[in-house]
């Protein structure tokens, strides 16, 4: 149950996250942001050494790992860093994940694609904090996008039966 205990504080770390960022205190929300990503590897790593996996840490993991990027984003866009465009499409693949996500949770699907985009939209979170606007700010933006609508293009490919089944329920 460690792993959920990670999962609560990666949850608990965005309020305190936000506001640090809000007042320009950088060097402290990036320190909270690298623990709160941390936790991201580490509470799926305790849970399978451990056998610790539950449905609700299944649930939680992917939902704190977006609230959290989520929250980033919004908070630098507000304060000029990036632009609304690559946000957008960020955007469009998360809402769509979190429709379809549950579904492929409990197939255990899409878990190499998901990582590849959490370690991109993480690190492009770290860039921006760290160079705040510059274009290797803009650059991180854009691969965390590519990245990030490949997950979802691979999300939809792997699962467009599942998909298209719950589809047709939810309209029937």
């Amino acid at each position: 149950m460690i792993a959920n205990v990670l999962t609560t504080f990666r949850l608990l770390s965005i309020i305190p996250f936000y506001i640090l960022i809000r007042n320009d205190c950088y060097s402290y929300s990036l320190f909270l942001f690298l623990l709160a990503a941390f936790t991201d590897y580490l509470d799926g790593f305790l849970a399978r050494k451990f056998n610790q996996v539950t449905f609700m840490g299944s649930l939680l993991d992917p939902l704190a790992d977006k609230i959290l990027y989520l929250v980033a984003i919004f908070t630098m866009l507000e304060k000029g860093y990036i632009s609304f465009v690559p946000i957008s499409l960020i955007l469009a693949r998360e809402f769509f994940a979190l429709g379809y996500g549950p579904t492929v949770i409990l197939k255990k699907g899409d878990i190499f694609p998901g990582k590849l985009k959490n370690i991109f939209q993480f690190g492009s979170v770290i860039i921006v904090l760290i160079f705040k606007g510059l274009w290797v700010s803009s650059l991180a933006i854009w691969c965390s996008v590519f990245f990030t609508v490949l997950s979802g293009i691979s999300l939809y490919l792997r699962n467009y039966k599942s998909l298209n089944r719950i589809v047709k329920e939810f309209i029937w």
